[in-house]
């Protein structure tokens, strides 16, 4: 269950509107409270934006490439994991280590996605320090997710076969999911209307600072 490659952002003018980051809860509400997601959504239909999905990528088997993307040269998730909205997810918050991004696929709902803020690929290639603070930020963030969703168990991903760089999802279990299915985050898209995003986003920012 690696995260879909997508390359490209929305033009440079629409760019010019956003924050870089937001590096509280308070940061994120405040810019939810005046923008919506379903006008972004909407911008982006109007924008070309050349990606890439899973089904078309061949992960390390494209031996160039992935040597590119372990490197950071070709990075995805250093290209646009900071930025409020790309075309995969919406920012929630910025963390010390991470940033905490709400997917556009909502197939198990609940679904987030924390991404290391430096480029790495394996977790050895972390300090101590960073290590610890990467994992607290995860189990900071399970606990937000778990308040919101109630969910028979929480699932923990750490792949990176189509994207190296470090990513984890916390996935939801609920108790008529099937426990012995394999997690394929790509076995079907459900996608919502641009207010219910607005309204997870913002719910799971504060529940992020509440457990913080």
């Amino acid at each position: 269950m690696a995260c879909p490659i997508f390359i490209g952002n929305m033009d440079a003018q629409n760019q010019d509107t956003l924050p870089e980051h937001f590096n509280s809860a308070e940061a994120a509400g405040e810019f939810w409270d005046t923008h919506s997601a379903a006008d972004y959504w909407d911008e982006m239909e109007d924008v070309e934006i050349e990606f890439t999905l899973h089904e078309q990528d061949q992960g390390w088997q494209d031996a160039a490439r992935w040597a590119r993307m372990k490197d950071g040269s070709d990075c995805p998730m250093c290209l646009d994991g900071h930025l409020p909205v790309n075309p995969f997810s919406f920012l929630v918050v910025e963390l010390a280590h991470s940033y905490v991004r709400l997917p556009r696929n909502q197939f198990m709902r609940g679904w987030t996605l924390l991404i290391l803020k430096r480029h790495a690929c394996e977790l050895y290639e972390l300090s101590p320090a960073e290590l610890a603070g990467f994992f607290a930020e995860v189990a900071l963030v399970a606990r937000a997710v778990a308040g919101i969703y109630r969910p028979a168990k929480l699932n923990y991903g750490v792949f990176g076969n189509l994207c190296p760089h470090i990513h984890c999802h916390i996935v939801v279990q609920q108790a008529e999911d099937d426990p012995t299915k394999p997690l394929n985050m790509h076995e079907r898209e459900v996608l919502l209307a641009g207010e219910e995003y607005d309204r997870m986003v913002r719910e799971l920012a504060l529940a992020i600072h509440v457990a913080a």
